[in-house]
């Protein structure tokens, strides 16, 4: 008897566990989503870098993109198995990939196009074999521009061949491609360039020589890439949205009430400013106002405004600089200065 009631309570332990599972929501695909290393300053972000600050608790986003892989060497890797291994009912998967498919001059990561669509269409049904649901995204675009300021096609034929699986395999679908068209374009050639990977020499230990990249985004762009994805996801009405925690900055009118020293650290235009969830501090912040603003307050959302990694949550060596904004609030109520350490 004995044993059977520590069965039973074994396996309503199980149970509840397995019911408090937070939905996962798996990201694969290249550079352009993947994390990146923060070593000497290091100005490169993958959208999917930033793309669990959009979510509240009931969400965990495991980003396994990574540089240089395809639909091909991705699987080959074996970069595939432990997601397909982990995943569970009502986990989503979120497929980027094209950049180095176009590669067919290197046989480890190039596809043609018809391999590179049954590659995708091989990640969306082991997906569904798990009752999670594929989302298919087509690549983003370079910053290419002719000398006229047109902005070039860079892909070829890889975008359609995402959206042919998304259609006959009746998968939702983030059109990423003509988005960050649209954006590259309004924005014209030399704007653009704030919000890839340009770094002038002299600015940045990790390039000393300066860096013109016109592939990989750097902190301002992945913040707007990842926008576009969650805006995407809340356009096409996929559940995920209703985890949405997002806060919209305006930069200027902020920064026109802060000082001139953190007023050069802020970029001048528009961005998304993802609300941080309290389960990513392991313990309180006690955050102290401005020597002008006067008593102490606690802090429990907060974006860091650093010098050199604007809008990312991550411990530097230098003083951080966080924005506090009440719930009901339209805009930041109170510039605060954090006192204590990031436990991530």
């Amino acid at each position: 008897m004995k044993r059977i009631l520590l069965l039973l309570a074994m396996v309503g332990v199980m149970t509840a566990t397995a019911a408090e599972r937070p939905t996962h929501v798996y990201l694969i695909g290249d550079s352009t989503c993947a994390n990146k290393k923060l070593e000497k300053q290091n100005p490169e972000r993958g959208w999917g870098h930033l793309f669990r600050a959009f979510f509240d608790e009931e969400v965990v986003v495991e980003n396994h993109a990574m540089n240089g892989r395809s639909t091909k060497s991705f699987r080959e890797e074996g970069r595939w198995e432990p997601i397909y291994n982990g995943m569970q009912a009502g986990d989503y998967v979120l497929i980027q990939f094209g950049h180095n498919d176009e590669k067919v001059d290197r046989p480890k990561v190039g596809s043609v196009p018809e391999v590179f669509a049954e590659n995708l269409r091989r990640y969306v049904r082991e997906t569904r074999e798990k009752g999670g649901t594929p989302i298919l995204l087509t690549p983003i675009a370079r910053r290419h521009f002719t000398e006229e300021g047109v902005l070039k096609k860079t892909h070829g034929v890889y975008p359609d061949a995402v959206r042919r699986v998304a259609e006959e395999e009746q998968v939702p679908l983030l059109e990423m491609e003509q988005l960050t068209e649209r954006w590259l374009t309004e924005l014209g050639d030399v704007p653009s360039r704030n919000y890839f990977v340009w770094v002038e020499a002299g600015t940045s230990p990790l390039y000393p020589d300066g860096r013109e990249d016109n592939t990989h985004l750097n902190v301002r762009g992945a913040h707007v890439v990842a926008r576009m994805v969650a805006a995407e996801l809340k356009r096409i009405q996929c559940p995920l949205a209703d985890h949405f925690e997002i806060a919209d900055l305006w930069w200027p009118r902020m920064a026109q009430a802060t000082s001139l020293r953190l007023r050069r650290r802020l970029p001048p235009s528009p961005i998304l400013i993802p609300r941080w969830p309290k389960s990513v501090f392991r313990r309180a912040f006690i955050a102290r106002r401005l020597p002008s603003r006067g008593r102490s307050a606690m802090c429990t959302s907060m974006v860091w405004a650093t010098p050199w990694c604007r809008g990312v949550t991550m411990p530097v060596s230098r003083a951080y600089w966080v924005i506090k904004w009440a719930l009901r609030a339209p805009r930041p109520s109170t510039l605060v200065q954090v006192a204590g350490r990031l436990k991530m």
